[in-house]
């Protein structure tokens, strides 16, 4: 499980949750996440406005049926820069029925990163990594670092049940129905179905990991439930100093 995202590769965790509870009933629940020290200081290029299109980015798009019904559930868009030093851009589709509502207080799925070990002895990191959108940076956002925080596990535990570390991506705030997060009464791509439409930014250090979207399984006979995560194989590349690159970027008003 080593294809790297530039091969157009997605893995996905299938947890049939009624099967791991027996097996993981007496494994420690999930850690609390730890601020790094940098918390307070905003990634490169965050502020920036994206006015053009990105231009010879690297562009990976998976559509996923996940409960075998013949409609797509989740659609996910990537864009890693051709400039290394400028964040990776994710774009998700989500249906409701993945997160578990169509309002910002039922809704919910978090974000992790884990290297590409074995299931059972990977490593849930969030050192170097800045995850943001635009609502976690605004003045609208209640979050206290206005990050997205990851979310960090014990050494080889799985994400079941829904981590308690890690931030909600989707968020309301405080005084209205708005947020994170649009929700669409219809999203073509996902066949119609009602959902949510956003975009996530990060940068990390380099490496090769899987990028882990998390849902609140609850391995019930119901679409999205029986399975917990999904993963992406990532290559995060090294900045190249010497390599001058506009990267232009539209951040859509979701």
């Amino acid at each position: 499980m080593s294809p790297k995202i530039g091969m157009g590769k997605l893995i996905i965790l299938v947890l049939f949750l009624a099967v791991l509870s027996l097996l993981f009933s007496g494994v420690t629940d999930s850690l609390p996440v730890f601020a790094d020290k940098d918390d307070d200081k905003k990634p490169k290029m965050m502020e920036k406005k994206y006015t053009k299109a990105q231009k010879k980015a690297t562009t990976i798009r998976e559509t996923l049926d996940l409960d075998s019904d013949g409609t797509i559930d989740v659609d996910i868009t990537i864009k890693k820069p051709k400039n290394p030093m400028n964040p990776i851009k994710v774009k998700y589709q989500i249906s409701d029925s993945c997160v578990h509502g169509s309002t910002h207080d039922t809704a919910a799925f978090k974000i992790g990163f884990t290297d590409q070990v074995h299931v059972f002895e990977r490593t849930w990191f969030t050192e170097g990594f800045k995850v943001w959108n635009k609502w976690f940076l605004s003045k609208k956002s209640s979050d206290p670092n206005h990050m997205i925080d990851l979310v960090v596990l014990p050494v080889g535990k799985v994400p079941v049940p829904f981590p308690a570390s890690g931030d909600d991506v989707i968020q309301k705030n405080p005084n209205d129905k708005n947020g994170s997060f649009k929700h669409k009464s219809t999203i073509a791509i996902l066949d119609g179905q009602d959902g949510w439409k956003g975009t996530v930014f990060f940068t990390g250090p380099p490496g090769d990991y899987f990028f882990w979207t998390i849902f609140p399984a609850e391995g019930l006979d119901a679409p999205c439930d029986t399975i917990a995560a999904f993963g992406i194989d990532l290559t995060l590349d090294p900045p190249v100093d010497n390599k001058k690159a506009d990267d232009d970027w539209e951040e859509e008003d979701e």
